[in-house]
């Protein structure tokens, strides 16, 4: 079983629930149940067996919670992991061995540098512009004087990178600081799905002072630190004292340690996964996003209800990734939205011209439709498919 931790700290009534839900969990059918209706649950951090709240046993709630990091992963995601081993069954499983924490930035390198975007007007020059005409506004002096210095420095050597705002394939040299054998795939010539989204001037600068603050000062970047005037026109936000204000509502990943946890909210702003070069002044890409994550960077991510940048951040934190086989036998599943069929039938469609446009050896692919589209609406994009390769289909 797998959940979120705040699963240890939930109550109905006043009592905590979790230790009701370890017993059921034991004893689906009662104590008197035969064992092989019984369960003995692990802990996958300590090993121990827990034996119940009373039992005085070693194997106490909070063990049953995983921190990823601990583990090699380059990121902070906490998660309730219960192992169950039926009674009558002689088998205990060995605990997860600890390791070294993972520098996010040994799992980004080796990516292309892209450049954000503007949300209006966007060329080179226009971004180039916009992020220099910080310096320009009324707070620019609110700012403390190590962090005007580190910001004039970025400025004045401020280049448009040579991939510019990336793309849905570059066909870029992969490279990973960090377990190569997890991402690389020998037979990918370039990487997949790294572009970045567009922003308004006011939440690059916000992004450019978030990246320069934390990386001067070695501490996670708050909202208190940016000047009154650079703060978004939010109620909350404006507030000093409030306690409703969010702290930690722009967030850069840590450079120099694993990321917070790549939550699905990154679809919307990006706010919370913010990049740490201060010079790219954005939020992660979808490959990136990826790679926090561990997905191989064969993986290609697919949304249902999107047609812009967001189509791989709404689902990736579910999983919806598709991984091509080891000689790119890729197998495409995937299921359309009911309420954008079109949306869905584009993205697929996309993804599918660029590799086949790369020459990458897609040998087939399933896509799953619900038998909600019609026949006609489907039709066209099907045909198109079969003209490319030989694809089965099910209605």
């Amino acid at each position: 079983m797998e959940n979120v931790r705040g699963l240890l700290s939930a109550s109905q009534d006043g009592q905590p629930i979790f230790p009701e839900i370890l017993n059921l969990l034991q004893f689906p059918v009662g104590k008197a149940a035969s064992p092989w209706q019984r369960y003995r649950l692990y802990s996958l951090t300590t090993g121990s067996e827990y034996a119940g709240a009373n039992a005085g046993n070693p194997s106490r709630p909070d063990h049953f919670l995983v921190k990823a990091e601990d583990y090699g992963i380059p990121q902070a995601r906490h998660r309730i992991i219960i192992f169950g081993v039926r009674d009558d069954i002689p088998a205990e499983p060995e605990p997860l061995s600890k390791g070294s924490r993972v520098c996010s930035h040994g799992v980004l390198a080796g990516r292309p540098r892209v450049r954000s975007g503007l949300s209006r007007k966007d060329s080179s020059q226009e971004w180039r512009d916009a992020v220099k005409a910080i310096r320009q506004e009324p707070w620019w002096t609110d700012l403390e004087q190590p962090v005007q210095d580190r910001i004039s420095r970025c400025l004045n050597s401020l280049e448009v990178p040579c991939n510019d705002r990336g793309g849905d394939y570059l066909p870029a040299a992969a490279a990973c600081g960090y377990r190569p054998e997890w991402y690389l795939d020998e037979m990918l010539p370039g990487t997949l799905q790294h572009q970045a989204r567009a922003h308004c001037p006011g939440d690059l600068w916000r992004y450019l002072v978030a990246c320069t603050v934390q990386e001067n000062y070695g501490r996670p970047f708050r909202v208190k630190d940016f000047p009154t005037g650079l703060r978004p026109n939010h109620r909350n936000l404006q507030q000093e004292d409030s306690r409703n204000i969010f702290a930690d509502r722009f967030c850069v990943v840590r450079e120099a340690g694993p990321s917070r946890t790549v939550v699905s909210h990154i679809r919307k702003d990006g706010h919370y996964s913010i990049h740490y070069d201060p010079a790219q002044c954005r939020s992660l890409t979808v490959r990136e996003a990826a790679r926090l994550q561990t997905f191989p960077d064969g993986t290609v991510a697919f949304a249902g209800y999107a047609a812009d940048y967001t189509y791989g951040m709404e689902r990736q934190g579910s999983g919806l990734m598709i991984k091509p086989e080891p000689c790119l036998f890729v197998r495409l599943v995937y299921q359309c939205g009911r309420r954008r069929p079109i949306y869905a039938k584009a993205r697929i469609g996309k993804v599918l011209h660029i590799l086949y446009r790369q020459n990458l050896a897609i040998l087939s692919a399933c896509i799953y439709l619900p038998h909600t589209i019609k026949e006609r609406q489907g039709k066209d994009f099907i045909g198109l498919c079969y003209k490319i390769l030989a694809l089965p289909f099910r209605l």
